[in-house]
């Protein structure tokens, strides 16, 4: 996106010529130039007034714009408007020469606004945002969303008929409400080709808070879930927000498109399983709204595990390291939050041994003959208590276990329970200990260790989304 526009900024009645780019890769860029003149007029305009010396720290800090978000208004030919936020200050470059001289900086922009002007930060709210996902009308096949036929009449006319179709809601208790929709593309070519390429769209409105990070949680919440559900990439094509703009007499509602760049890696690491899709829509029929609305409670439930697993999947440049560490650490969590919300026998054998232990070493301190002092007796209790938990290889032969009939038909590699385990603390203990000789570092078992990482973590993901053991073995096609 190349945009040539007219640009200033808040409390100034300067303008400048300027052109504002955009795209995926690079993020956003807005250059401006002009005159020196101009530019120190807004240096000054910019600056700490004087006579105003109170919170000095806090004042520079906003005239300098480092750190906090600050708005540019811009104006096309055409009258459209678009707002710009950056926090960074620009990069300039000035030019002198005798008959003329010449200025130009380049700032930096997290995020692109247009048909909007949002005259401060606290008004960029939005009542719903529309957004379109790349390839996932190939995932959401539901003719009722609307379908396309084609076909000759009796004049030898080419026909191509749309049926719009209902638009399907899930309502996320105390958070959002979302609704699927399609609109068709024509593009034909009666000589060599003819098709409708399908565009389908979420409407998400928070219940809550209406700003913009909200509404960018939620979005991408729901592009997680579709991420974890089909190998296909899928990605933010087209945001668009409804802001409510009151007047006099009336409300009415701005369509603002919105533009930022997003963190994830070009190319996605994901775990492929036998179909194209890990969930397939046609088959999860009414389970699908469950499921989506189990999604949106996930994140509260699992903790960091989402954000290792997801971290993984949307950062593919990652040291193979990083990666192994990364979804050890995610298992490892999860399983603690599972012995935590569900008793283990095992566990709680282990605490009960422990109790009775401490308790003995009580009575021995309060004995005549007894040698253990205070201090000794304290050390010993931390120690022991320090055991009231899963270690980490118990963490991951539990992890193992809940799913030990399917996962041997699943990975070549992964071996017994007690295997696994073992290979898992072997890895991570050289890893974060620093004791490994990195050339001499397998990286091919290393590798497979993540992807069985993994795969456990896939398995737990699905179960917390209410899937059955038969289901799981449904999913993976293992019936």
């Amino acid at each position: 996106m190349i945009v040539d526009a007219d640009w200033w900024f808040k409390n100034s009645d300067i303008k400048f010529r300027g052109k504002l780019t955009f795209s995926e890769d690079s993020g956003a860029y807005l250059t401006i130039y002009g005159s020196i003149e101009p530019f120190a007029l807004l240096d000054i305009s910019q600056a700490q007034p004087e006579d105003s010396r109170e919170d000095v720290n806090q004042t520079e800090k906003i005239c300098k714009g480092e750190g906090q978000d600050n708005i540019i208004f811009g104006k096309t030919k055409d009258g459209k408007k678009i707002t710009l936020l950056y926090s960074i200050l620009p990069s300039k470059n000035s030019v002198f020469r005798t008959s003329y001289s010449f200025e130009e900086r380049t700032y930096p922009i997290k995020f692109i606004f247009v048909g909007t002007h949002f005259e401060n930060l606290n008004e960029i709210q939005f009542e719903s945002i529309i957004v379109e996902y790349s390839n996932l009308p190939y995932w959401i096949t539901n003719h009722e969303l609307g379908f396309t036929q084609d076909r000759f009449d009796e004049n030898d006319n080419y026909i191509l008929e749309h049926r719009y179709g209902k638009k399907v809601d899930v309502n996320i208790e105390n958070r959002c409400s979302i609704q699927f929709f399609t609109r068709p593309e024509v593009n034909l070519d009666l000589v060599t080709n003819k098709k409708v390429i399908y565009h389908t769209y979420a409407k998400i409105s928070s219940i809550g808070s209406k700003t913009l990070l909200e509404c960018i949680i939620l979005k991408n919440v729901l592009r997680d879930f579709f991420n974890f559900a089909t190998t296909a990439e899928v990605r933010t094509v087209r945001m668009i927000g409804h802001r409510k703009v009151k007047f006099d007499n009336y409300e009415d509602i701005d369509l603002v498109e919105i533009f930022y760049r997003s963190s994830i890696s070009k190319k996605m690491d994901k775990l492929k399983v036998i179909q194209p899709h890990l969930l397939r829509f046609s088959e999860l029929d009414q389970k699908f709204f469950n499921v989506l609305k189990n999604w949106y409670s996930l994140r509260d439930q699992i903790g960091a595990t989402y954000d290792l697993y997801f971290g993984v999947m949307y950062n593919s440049d990652l040291y193979l390291t990083n990666r192994f560490l990364m979804l050890a650490e995610g298992l490892e969590i999860f399983m603690g939050i599972l012995s935590e919300r569900i008793p283990d026998d095992e566990l709680r054998r282990k605490i009960d041994r422990i109790d009775t232990v401490s308790k003995i070493l009580d009575k021995c301190q309060g004995l005549e003959n007894c040698e253990l002092n205070e201090d000794d007796k304290n050390w010993i209790s931390n120690i022991m208590n320090e055991k009231k938990s899963l270690s980490f290889r118990e963490k991951m032969e539990k992890a193992y276990g809940n799913y030990s009939e399917i996962l041997p038909k699943l990975s070549k590699v992964i071996g017994s329970k007690e295997e696994f385990a073992k290979a898992i603390q072997k890895s991570r203990n050289s890893l974060t200990h620093g004791n490994i000789d990195y050339d001499q570092l397998d990286t091919q078992e290393l590798f497979w260790n993540m992807k069985d990482l993994e795969l456990i973590l896939q398995l737990c993901i699905l179960s917390e989304l209410g899937f059955t053991e038969n289901e799981l073995k449904d999913i993976y096609l293992i019936n």
